[in-house]
């Protein structure tokens, strides 16, 4: 798992994506099962159409390697295309550029708004404990509010 982490931030560095939504991604698709294929015929850890991975020169999506390194092209390729928007990213990578298209947003799916949903929360999830842990790295370990008197000090 640790070559799969290192080769998922190597990956997504080279490409200018945030690592954690290449994982917030992964484990939304696939919970990081190499093998997982979809009902629709997405393969491997970051769900490649056999379409898109033909398209990104992917040989083997079972291959966890390469599809990160497709996913992740696929990724900036929409990051691009709807300027950093990121529901937008979002939904165009779970529903189809089409789909976010010819909707002018995100698409009215019930599967792609939950999904579009549930990785916003889980990065917001992350970046709120990311600044408690900034804040905890300027207290010393136990140090809370100082009373005095039964008032804040």
């Amino acid at each position: 798992m640790r070559a799969i982490q290192t080769h998922i931030r190597e990956v997504a560095e080279r490409h200018g994506v945030p690592p954690r939504l290449v994982v917030a991604i992964i484990e939304a698709e696939s919970d990081f099962n190499p093998r997982a294929v979809s009902r629709k015929g997405a393969r491997g850890l970051m769900q490649l159409m056999p379409e898109t991975a033909s398209s990104l020169r992917v040989s083997d999506s079972f291959d966890p390697y390469e599809n990160i390194e497709g996913g992740v092209r696929h990724l900036r390729r929409l990051m691009d295309r709807f300027d950093g928007d990121l529901p937008l990213v979002l939904a165009a990578y779970n529903a189809g550029e089409q789909a976010v298209a010819v909707h002018g947003g995100i698409p009215p799916y019930r599967e792609t708004r939950r999904y579009v949903a549930r990785i916003m929360r889980r990065l917001a999830r992350e970046a709120q404990l990311d600044e408690a842990r900034k804040v905890r790295g300027r207290q010393p370990a136990g140090a809370g509010p100082r009373w005095r008197g039964g008032e804040r000090a």
